[in-house]
């Protein structure tokens, strides 16, 4: 549908193919396709002014204070949280599985319904190729955030979770050095 075309990456469909909810689900968390996303919010049968409204409340139910949604796929300016809200909201967000599925899953495929067309959608996300075990991830990207990056990792033994958020890197590299560094710094002190 037209009103679902975002900037940055797209899950790329001709018009008239059809999808399920489950693929649109996961190439929005696998590939960050911004259209996906947007075409998820509206098969909530929920306008896209609603399905905000409910994100908002949301988060104001997980007392994030400082997070305000604007529109559903992060790339508005106006869309606005810190780094300790984003991690809250993480927190609260993987405790449902299929999120932490969809944000770790290194590659997804599919077939539209309609003309049986292949899709394959490949995660970029650096952290699903490290050593730590990683429970929940997101990337993202925005001229006003920069490089971005939420990752939540389980130590396999003790069990203890911690979750890094960085906001504004400089570039791609430098939220993947920094967040490496961070999980060893805390996981040194658990």
């Amino acid at each position: 549908m037209p009103e679902d075309d975002a900037i940055g990456a797209k899950l790329y469909v001709n018009a008239g193919e059809t999808l399920t909810v489950k693929d649109l689900y996961f190439t929005s968390l696998v590939g960050s396709a911004n259209n996906a996303t947007k075409a998820l919010a509206r098969s909530t049968g929920l306008s896209s002014e609603e399905f905000v409204k409910r994100m908002n409340e949301q988060a104001s139910e997980w007392g994030l204070s400082h997070t305000y949604f604007e529109e559903v796929t992060g790339l508005s300016e106006r869309n606005v949280s810190t780094a300790k809200e984003y991690a809250e909201l993480a927190r609260n967000a993987f405790k449902h599985f299929d999120l932490l599925v969809g944000s770790t899953t290194p590659a997804y495929g599919f077939r539209t319904l309609n003309t049986d067309m292949p899709h394959t959608i490949t995660s970029k996300n650096k952290m699903l190729a490290t050593d730590w075990y990683v429970t929940g991830t997101k990337t993202g990207f925005t001229y006003e955030a920069l490089y971005t990056l939420m990752t939540k990792v389980t130590d396999r033994n003790a069990g203890h979770e911690v979750i890094i958020v960085i906001l504004g890197a400089q570039d791609d590299a430098t939220r993947y050095r920094e967040t490496d560094a961070l999980l060893q710094y805390a996981f040194s002190r658990l």
